[in-house]
């Protein structure tokens, strides 16, 4: 029995650092930057598309004004997202 609760006490530990390196926010647009391909919120927070960007989820339609839903990762070293949607 104890053989088996330590491996699964190590799967469970990585899967809930897996589920929590994600993290959602909703916000209003403030700035798209085209070039910089980032979008910062009303409240200051600042995005940015991966450099591997494939083109899934453009920024040229989002708008200042624009309620969305992020879904991004990353911390002290950036936000990258990994999904924007529209609120709504």
């Amino acid at each position: 029995m104890r053989n088996t609760l330590i491996p699964l006490a190590l799967v469970m530990s990585l899967a809930a650092a897996g589920i929590a390196s994600a993290a959602e926010t909703v916000g209003t647009v403030k700035w798209v930057d085209i070039n910089t391909n980032s979008v910062t919120l009303q409240d200051g927070s600042t995005f940015l598309l991966p450099r591997s960007h494939d083109g899934n989820f453009p920024l040229t339609g989002y708008r200042p004004g624009d309620q969305v839903k992020i879904l991004w990762t990353g911390g002290g070293g950036g936000k990258t997202i990994e999904s924007i949607a529209p609120v709504g």
